[in-house]
């Protein structure tokens, strides 16, 4: 079958499920399933296809053009680690179910409409998964850069003293909350340097060309974008141990090999204190700039089913012995069904008129956007970025 069939798939997959995820907060379970269907039947027919066209045969439009019989294991390999990659997502609460289920499929899609796409089969979904996350990290940190100098001018305005004061106040409360959570913050430290070890660690042993500092600032953005999520994984004692047996078996490795393990270190190193401080600062725009402007109050008749809590909302229904049953678990799936009708009733009974909860920005249109750039360009928006950068 043709890749433009499978172009034309993937344009009207993603192009769906973005319009419906922007309007009600969900991709519809019927779409993923046309598109794995559409997947199903691109694979059958190419098969079929290679069988006649490698005997000279030809029935309809069969066997005239057909593909290697290796890209079929290729495809497999690309297809497997896909899946583990959204699903992996979707249990670390990084996407809702919809976006990872779209993720899957749109992935899958993109060999069959280009054999030769960058990276595949085994880093194909790596490229798709930097050209979803980078474009809205970018968009993240313009937003806090423009709002946090409006909060800081609004700041200022009433006084050099009240606004040192202020800021002073807020860090002697972080420091407070990093003495009581000693261990949570020690095994942050250890597994965010372990990640960085992990990256240069696979960059020099797949003798991939050094991502340099633009590549780097590009990786900072996307774990931005995720890093609520994100922290809550690194945040536990228990990985931190894992993560120690990691870093010391790929050192040991890294000896082994001849690789450059000083100049690993130092790298990660100063990849660890970087990150850290643009974490500092990302923090502050959120606390001053993003997250006043993220809430919003809706009275009960607008809870409808992916409507995300905010941390005030969630801690008062919490610490109510009578509410804790409603919110079984908060995750990036939002509430359900049932618990969006026993909360509307539950306010309504209780006379509540509004309730605090998070602007959601609807994450199917990356996805999209991710697909067609993955299939525009060979290579990541990294790599178009930095080279559009140092050229002349």
């Amino acid at each position: 079958m043709s890749g433009g069939i499978f172009f034309g798939v993937i344009l009207l997959v993603g192009g769906v499920a973005a319009a419906s995820d922007w309007r009600n907060n969900r991709v519809p379970n019927r779409l993923i399933l046309f598109g794995l269907a559409a997947f199903m039947a691109g694979v059958a027919c190419n098969l079929a296809s290679s069988c006649l066209g490698g005997r000279g045969l030809r029935w309809l439009d069969l066997g005239e053009y057909y593909l290697p019989w290796r890209f079929f294991p290729m495809l497999g390999a690309h297809a497997f680690l896909s899946l583990i990659a959204g699903w992996t997502l979707w249990r670390l609460d990084i996407w809702p179910a919809g976006d990872a289920k779209l993720y899957i499929t749109l992935s899958w899609l993109l060999p069959l409409a280009n054999a030769n796409l960058s990276g595949f089969p085994s880093l194909l979904f790596i490229v798709f998964l930097i050209n979803c996350f980078v474009p809205p990290g970018l968009l993240f940190a313009c937003e806090a850069i423009v709002r946090l100098a409006a909060a800081a001018l609004s700041l200022f305005s009433k006084g050099v003293v009240y606004a040192v004061k202020a800021v002073c106040d807020r860090a002697a409360r972080r420091i407070r909350d990093m003495r009581l959570f000693r261990l949570e913050v020690a095994a942050l430290s250890v597994n965010l340097a372990c990640l960085f070890f992990v990256l240069r660690f696979a960059e020099a042993g797949l003798r991939l060309q050094p991502m340099g500092a633009f590549g780097q600032l590009m990786i900072f953005f996307a774990m931005l974008v995720v890093w609520q999520r994100l922290s809550l994984l690194l945040f536990r004692p228990r990985l931190g141990a894992a993560a120690l047996v990691v870093f010391c078996g790929c050192a040991v490795y890294s000896v082994a090999a001849g690789l450059d393990l000083a100049g690993m270190l130092w790298r990660t190193a100063k990849s660890t204190v970087s990150f850290c401080f643009l974490l500092a600062f990302s923090r502050v725009a959120f606390d001053y700039a993003l997250e006043p402007s993220s809430l919003k109050d809706i009275p009960p008749e607008e809870l409808r089913p992916g409507t995300i809590l905010s941390d005030h909302a969630w801690a008062a229904l919490s610490s109510d012995a009578n509410a804790r049953e409603i919110v079984q678990e908060r995750n990036c799936d939002g509430l359900t069904v049932g618990e969006a009708e026993l909360l509307r009733s539950r306010m309504t009974s209780r006379g509540e008129r509004s309730l605090s909860v998070y602007r959601t920005v609807p994450f199917a249109a990356w996805i999209f956007l991710g697909a067609m750039l993955t299939l525009s360009h060979r290579g990541t928006v990294v790599a178009w970025l930095r080279t559009w950068i140092s050229s002349p």
